[in-house]
């Protein structure tokens, strides 16, 4: 009779692990699928960043060409603008634009 006893108590203990075990792993299997999905809203906004970094490669070297065009201009096209007296009363050298 105690070995029947200490047989089911084992019995009982083992189901009660197996159970815990398998609700453990379905909490980690849901969280894996959470973590999945948050992966891929992650790589989506990362395509999006990449995308506005290129764009904004594009723009700079369309700047930079501007501004080479710009300084490439022969001289005498550039307009000299008077100086403007700063505030402590000294005139300012004249600009070039």
């Amino acid at each position: 009779m105690k070995k029947g006893l200490i047989i089911v108590v084992i019995a009982l203990s083992a189901m009660i692990f197996v159970i815990g075990c398998d609700q453990a792993d379905a909490g980690a299997q849901e969280r894996i699928r959470e973590l999945q999905t948050e992966n891929m809203e992650l790589k989506g906004r990362i395509q999006e960043l990449e995308a506005m970094v290129a764009e904004l490669e594009v723009a700079e070297e369309e700047a930079v060409e501007e501004i080479v065009k710009e300084e490439a201009k022969p001289a005498e096209t550039k307009k000299e603008e008077p100086a403007k007296p700063s505030a402590t009363g000294k005139k300012a050298p004249a600009r070039v634009n």
